[in-house]
């Protein structure tokens, strides 16, 4: 079990460093069935505080300082991306080409 979550801390970090970020938060992306799922931790912001996009292959959230910018299957439009934000917690789903 310990393999495989640092495997997986490993792989998050580098999907990070390839997309870039300014602020360290919790962020995590898992692949589950026929969809991407992504976490981000933001305690203290509302839903009128996020911004999420996606544009030219990249899906992009906002909050304040906080950033992260992911690369999602060629051709995902926002109307496929399903987000959700409860208590503080950011999920976003974004369908496998």
């Amino acid at each position: 079990m310990t393999a495989a979550r640092d495997e997986n801390r490993q792989g998050q970090q580098a999907t990070e460093a390839a997309c870039g970020t300014d602020e360290p938060g919790h962020f995590e992306v898992k692949e589950e069935g026929r969809e991407t799922v992504l976490w981000a931790e933001l305690p203290g912001y509302v839903e009128g505080e996020l911004d999420v996009q996606v544009q030219n292959g990249e899906l992009t959230v906002k909050a304040g300082p906080f950033f992260r910018k992911l690369r999602v299957p060629p051709g995902t439009t926002p109307g496929q991306v399903r987000a959700t934000f409860i208590n503080g917690v950011l999920e976003l789903r974004v369908p496998k080409a």
